[in-house]
């Protein structure tokens, strides 16, 4: 598997000029409009997906101290996706401890809230059902 430098033609040491052209000439090369090779799509995802690591300075910098494989592992554990198979593979799911301790608190909270309005909710209903039941059992006895 290539890594995203060599996908780009950068060498390590590029600067974000660089690789701005690089991956510029690279998408007029192979944009799915232009080229017409089998595996166009696939292709220019590929620049796609390069230049987002290396363009970018902090992805660039957790790429650079991890080995591609490592860090498409990571990314994909990351965004929630398990596995390259099928589409059941790739289900996203909600991971309460990847979250900061105040987004768990706001949550938690919300939480709380939540249910103290359907309990609210609830109780107002009843009382108006109980209200509603001695009314009529009042009118009717007369």
């Amino acid at each position: 598997m290539q890594s995203y430098y060599e996908i780009l033609g950068v060498s390590h040491d590029a600067d974000a000029l660089s690789i701005k052209k690089a991956h510029r000439s690279l998408v007029k090369k192979y944009h799915p409009d232009i080229y017409k090779g089998e595996d166009r799509e696939e292709k220019f995802k590929e620049i796609q997906k390069a230049y987002e690591v290396i363009g970018d300075e902090k992805e660039r910098i957790k790429y650079d101290r991890s080995s591609h494989e490592r860090y498409a592992q990571e990314e994909a554990y990351q965004s929630g996706y398990r596995g390259t198979g099928s589409f059941s593979n790739k289900i996203r799911t909600f991971k309460f401890n990847d979250m900061a301790w105040y987004k768990k608190i706001l949550f938690i909270i919300g939480i709380i809230f939540l249910f103290i309005f359907i309990l609210i909710g609830i109780i107002i209903w009843l009382i108006f059902k109980i209200i509603s039941f001695f009314i009529n059992l009042i009118f009717r006895s007369k």
